[in-house]
């Protein structure tokens, strides 16, 4: 390796130099280019396409006549209770309901 780098000569330093130039700006321009085309096309906002429902966006549905009035209340209460659902547990220890149960877990 070292007998490659001692036999540059000078003016081949600066063609080093360009070709090392170039190729970073060629990596950083096409991970731009993938950064781009991942949230363009791979992963679009999810409001602009129907993806999730606002309640507004359910009150103009059942305005409109899409939806039932039957509809539009079990869609409204599943989305509160997507709010209101608890966390899985996933492992370890149970977190304690108050700071007194750290003092007497046998409450």
């Amino acid at each position: 390796m070292w007998p490659i780098i001692a036999a540059i000569r000078p003016e081949q330093t600066w063609w080093i130099l360009v070709s090392c130039a170039v190729i970073a700006l060629l990596v950083i321009v096409g991970g731009l280019g993938v950064w781009y085309y991942r949230k363009q096309f791979l992963f679009p906002d999810r409001t602009e396409g129907g993806g999730l429902w606002t309640f507004e966006d359910l009150r103009q549905m059942r305005d409109r006549g899409d939806l039932t009035e039957e509809e539009y209340q079990s869609l409204r209460a599943a989305m509160i209770g997507s709010f209101d659902a608890k966390p899985k547990q996933t492992g370890g220890l149970p977190r304690p309901n108050s700071p007194e149960d750290l003092i007497d877990p046998e409450r």
